[in-house]
């Protein structure tokens, strides 16, 4: 009898300490940068065949058995980091964790987003692609993206039309046959398909990823030829101010008939950048102005005379341009739901330009206009651009972004046009990395996109001039 109840004990101890080990232990952990000792958010945490990734915050939670386990943290441009953690359960609180991962130098572990939505390195990219970074644009002093995009191997800007590898032709007013993007989400005009080189943000701006080749799988019959995506920066953990301004002159053409003024055609313009942290809000301000003279010729007016001075206000040579621009990115990061946030980007721009495409002759009046072939145009150019993103804790990545995009073009020459774009894309991303499936990445999403546009030299049939347009898209 007594036997039977040292060995009933004995066994009622056993499953109660099997049971005990068998519980998960709740772990709650942060992943730093080990230089920087900033947050590193979309860490893949794997342990003991489960899953979860961190959040805007660098948090992540999961649930592993007690005792001695290894845990393994990737992310694109970092080195694999293994540890092991001696799990023991702390009663009713949490088990903490702190890992830091080391950046991985090499040159070839640049992330990019545009060759398949999802994060990867440029060294796993299998399409031809080229990544300008910030700092070769900012040294360079970079005023609008279509001089570095001119730099680029393979690509070439024509009458603001961008050409990949001569794929795409000359397709003025037509539409382009080059994706481009800013933050993922396209920016190019309702009315013409034309991309505003101008309107993009050089003051903040992360990198610009350009894909040489067809990616219609991807962004649709825009990216016939190719695609330009202009990604923008959120702050780190360091405030940051950062002011330029900058003064330049145009060369004098090579024939004397061809220089009818008598000043140097200049250009000037100042940019500034603040972003900073402040608890939960990150917030990004920045702002442009810029005044070009172009280096064609002056306006003459009735009785033969023109400007003969610099004024950075006035747009008085074809070819020159007068914009101002203000950008403002915001995101909250969600204290009590963890791997919550969201935001609202916006960037708008005003210009005054002055443009035409027949010459007067080709001799003295090569850089003057035709007699009422010039156009001015006022324009204005603005998207807001809300947003919300979601990690769970198993891994997993929800985002819904959208956009407004207005263009108003206020030509006159009674050809104005004005027009509305609205997008919309929800996606869903899982990272995979078990014992039986490595380094897998599923990406799915549901994509639309309304056009609504007025002009008033291509009224489509319609009496006020008035098209919209529909496309709906999953993948």
């Amino acid at each position: 009898m007594e036997f039977g109840k040292r060995v009933l004990v004995s066994l009622i101890f056993c499953i109660a300490t099997s049971f005990a080990l068998a519980q998960n232990v709740a772990i709650e952990g942060v992943i730093y940068d080990k230089s920087t000792l900033e947050p590193l958010p979309g860490v893949v945490v794997s342990c003991a065949g489960k899953n979860a990734a961190t959040n805007p915050d660098g948090k992540f939670s999961i649930g592993v058995p007690a005792g001695l386990q290894e845990f393994t943290f990737q992310l694109t441009g970092y080195k694999k980091l293994v540890q092991s953690f001696n799990i023991q359960s702390p009663g009713d609180q949490t088990f903490q964790l702190v890992a830091y991962m080391e950046e991985d130098k090499h040159e070839f572990n640049v992330v990019v987003v545009s060759a398949g939505k999802f994060e990867q390195s440029i060294g796993d990219v299998t399409v031809s692609m080229e990544v300008i970074q910030a700092p070769l644009i900012q040294n360079r002093n970079t005023v609008q993206i279509s001089e570095m995009l001119q730099q680029t191997p393979g690509v070439s800007i024509v009458d603001d039309e961008p050409q990949i590898r001569a794929g795409s032709g000359y397709s003025f007013g037509a539409g382009s046959r080059v994706a481009v993007l800013m933050d993922d989400l396209p920016v190019l005009s309702g009315d013409a398909g034309k991309p505003s080189w101008g309107f993009l943000p050089v003051e903040n701006v992360s990198q610009v990823e350009v894909i040489k080749g067809a990616s219609s799988v991807l962004y649709g019959s825009s990216a016939l030829s190719g695609v330009v995506n202009f990604r923008t920066s959120f702050p780190a953990d360091t405030p940051l101010t950062r002011i330029i301004a900058y003064h330049g002159l145009y060369s004098a053409p090579q024939t004397d008939s061809a220089k009818y003024w008598s000043y140097t055609p200049m250009r000037s313009g100042i940019q500034f950048l603040h972003s900073r942290r402040e608890g939960q809000w990150d917030m990004v301000f920045g702002g442009n102005l810029y005044s070009d003279d172009g280096a064609l010729g002056p306006v003459i007016d009735s009785i033969g005379t023109y400007k003969d001075k610099y004024d950075p206000f006035d747009a008085d040579r074809y070819d020159a341009t007068v914009s101002g621009r203000m950008n403002m990115n915001l995101r909250y990061r969600f204290k009590n739901i963890e791997g919550l946030s969201a935001g609202i980007n916006t960037n708008w721009r005003r210009s005054n330009g002055l443009a035409t495409l027949l010459w007067n002759n080709t001799s003295d009046g090569l850089f003057s206009a035709y007699e009422g072939s010039a156009t001015r145009t006022l324009q204005w150019l603005g998207t807001i651009d809300p947003f919300i993103t979601y990690f769970t804790s198993g891994g997993s990545k929800h985002s819904l972004r959208t956009r407004w995009q207005s263009l108003d073009n206020e030509n006159d020459n009674d050809q104005g046009n004005f027009s509305d774009v609205y997008y919309g894309e929800y996606q869903y991303q899982k990272q995979f990395e078990t014992e039986k499936i490595r380094d897998l990445t599923l990406t799915g999403g549901v994509v639309g996109i309304f056009t609504d546009a007025r002009g008033e030299l291509f009224t489509g049939g319609n009496p006020d001039g008035s098209n919209t347009a529909r496309n709906y898209a999953s993948y």
